[in-house]
């Protein structure tokens, strides 16, 4: 089993593990690889191949990618995560290519587009990634677009061939993903397309939560009020104000509660 997709601190502002401590805990789980996909770039790639090397482990190479899902799209619209993973030499060298264009496309973050991957396909695979992937944001409760799901799958095979293109499951209990991954298992099965399992992991162990939860309230400059999953994986948009009708307090004599802030999230 390869645990394929780790953020490390290297994804700024949203990942809290070392890259040596996500080697360790894979080496003590008996991975015999590890791989790392932070948001956006390459930065840990050398650390992991060091610390692959002193724990006897094969370090495999990836990202997740911010992607334009129409190259004329404007540059906050129609966005998207794509996990992309180097299969070997020629990968590795499409995958820094991908990400040097990435960031001469650089709007808030870098941005690759269909037209890139097509460029430098060779020699990697992808998955569909998280809520925000360009397939599973168009399978989720009130936005589902069949229509959308299918075009951006196809493009992707068209890019990287049918085996190179695995429909990514999430394990976790959140009724969001449940549902999700019911619509991606049967999506896949529709397609005759490969299954993988990734646990889109930012920490290691579980008291660590509160600290990730902090990190993503100053990425944001938002209060904190624990945010599901679903809307960590998804882009921000702003913070939204939401607060008690005062006057319907003071006409029941009662104390006003301070005004409370939430997350307020966006594919878009």
């Amino acid at each position: 089993m390869i645990n394929y997709h780790n953020h490390s601190d290297f994804s700024l502002k949203d990942g809290l593990s070392r890259v040596e401590d996500i080697v360790k805990k894979c080496k003590e789980n008996g991975h015999k690889s590890v791989c790392i996909t932070d948001h956006g770039q390459m930065g840990s790639s050398l650390l992991l191949f060091e610390e692959c090397k002193k724990e006897g482990l094969k370090p495999m190479f990836g990202v997740e990618f911010y992607m334009k899902m129409r190259d004329d799209a404007p540059d906050l619209k129609e966005r998207a995560h794509l996990v992309v993973i180097a299969k070997n030499k020629q990968g590795w060298l499409n995958l820094l290519k991908i990400n040097r264009e990435a960031y001469d496309n650089f709007y808030r973050v870098p941005l690759i587009t269909f037209d890139i991957l097509d460029k430098y396909r060779e020699g990697l695979l992808c998955t569909t990634a998280c809520f925000a992937g360009p397939v599973a944001q168009f399978l989720m409760p009130g936005k589902t677009d069949l229509m959308l799901a299918r075009r951006h799958y196809e493009r992707l095979v068209n890019i990287f061939g049918k085996d190179d293109v695995y429909i990514e499951l999430q394990p976790n209990s959140m009724k969001e993903q449940i549902h999700l991954n019911n619509m991606l298992y049967s999506f896949a099965k529709e397609y005759g397309s490969k299954l993988s399992l990734g646990y889109d992991s930012h920490y290691i162990k579980q008291s660590d939560a509160e600290v990730q939860e902090t990190l993503l309230g100053i990425n944001f400059k938002s209060n904190i009020t624990m945010p599901t999953q679903a809307e960590l994986n998804a882009e921000v948009e702003g913070v939204e104000e939401v607060q008690d009708d005062e006057s319907t307090k003071e006409e029941k004599n009662e104390v006003p509660k301070p005004k409370k802030a939430r997350f307020v999230f966006s594919t878009k």
